[in-house]
């Protein structure tokens, strides 16, 4: 390598969430491990600790749980989590253009590695699905001391390449990467999850005051805990400057306390009205043409249908509301 290719700017790129689709995966795997094992802990807890080494991640979430891990358990549940995440592996391909950008960096000469906090064992599915050759340095957890949130990844990326760290930028999708990226002394940058999208363009939306404001699906992508902020946000802006506020969800059970008017849309059928006048079992079994039971569980409307004992929280159309 010439002293001037040496010297020029590198990508240090993230694997999992960066360039392959992959972290629901993850989640999931995460969760039914932890379940096997007799602990519960909600997937939006696990989501947010994605992108850490196995083993912090699984201290992170005994953490969680408010539970101990042994050192037992721990190995448990990596193993567990890799036989999982093995039956995902067929359905995970590359994020939207990562293989177009890794082409034109080539193209360019721009020098790039991965590093990333899983095994390599782990990693050659996808690394193969990118079109990454062995020309490419793979920096893996097995040969750092430490991963992320630690730098010990991108610095022996950055090594491989012959890249001073300072010329070097990481791009990551999740925290525990900026962070890494920080205590190497490199610029990190971000990408932004479905979720962080949403709460971006909320934010956007809030910023123009509007005197209407449509929202159309806003809490798509987001957790649990994200959508009860959201939905609060809003109504607290609605009140706070008198605005309109017009709510497309398929799921009202989040704004529910919030609406004072609905408009259900079922298969070219309507109703209109206030949420106790149109969420009704008369209401909604004239809607979708079959005997339905709209029940009323802790504050949240689950339709069941009467014919094949099945059920749904209310999200099988689109519905209008006014918050």
């Amino acid at each position: 390598m010439t002293q001037e290719t040496s010297q020029s700017p590198a990508l240090l790129f993230d694997l999992d969430g960066t360039l392959i689709d992959s972290v629901y995966q993850h989640v999931l795997a995460w969760h039914e491990a932890l379940e096997e094992l007799g602990l519960s802990l909600a997937v939006w807890r696990i989501h947010r600790r994605i992108g850490m080494s196995g083993g912090l991640l699984v201290q992170a979430l005994g953490r969680e749980i408010g539970h101990r891990v042994t050192s037992e358990q721990a190995q448990k549940l990596q193993e567990r989590h890799a036989a999982v995440y093995e039956r995902y592996q067929a359905a995970i391909q590359p994020l939207p253009g990562a293989r177009e950008l890794l082409q034109q960096l080539s193209r360019a000469k721009v020098p790039y590695a991965i590093a990333t906090s899983g095994l390599l064992a782990d990693a050659r599915p996808a690394l193969e699905r990118l079109g990454i050759g062995t020309e490419v340095p793979v920096i893996t957890r097995q040969e750092v001391q430490r991963a992320k949130p630690d730098p010990d990844l991108f610095l022996a990326a950055a090594q491989r390449l012959n890249v001073p760290i300072g010329k070097a930028m990481v791009a990551g999708d999740s925290v525990w990467d900026l962070l890494a990226a920080r205590r190497a002394g490199c610029l990190g940058i971000g990408l932004l999850s479905g979720g962080e999208q949403q709460r971006l363009r909320i934010a956007q939306a809030l910023l123009s005051k509007p005197s209407l404001l449509l929202c159309d699906e806003p809490l798509l992508s987001l957790d649990l805990k994200s959508q009860q902020d959201i939905s609060e946000l809003i109504d607290s802006y609605r009140k706070r400057f008198n605005t309109a506020v017009m709510f497309v969800t398929h799921d009202i059970n989040p704004v529910l306390d919030m609406v004072d008017r609905v408009l259900y849309l079922v298969g070219g059928k309507w109703a209109i009205g206030t949420p106790e006048e149109v969420l009704t079992t008369k209401s909604l079994s004239r809607l979708y043409g079959t005997p339905v039971d709209v029940l009323r569980v802790r504050g949240r409307v689950i339709v069941v249908n009467t014919n094949d004992n099945g059920h749904h929280h209310i999200d099988k159309q689109p519905i209008e509301t006014d918050v």
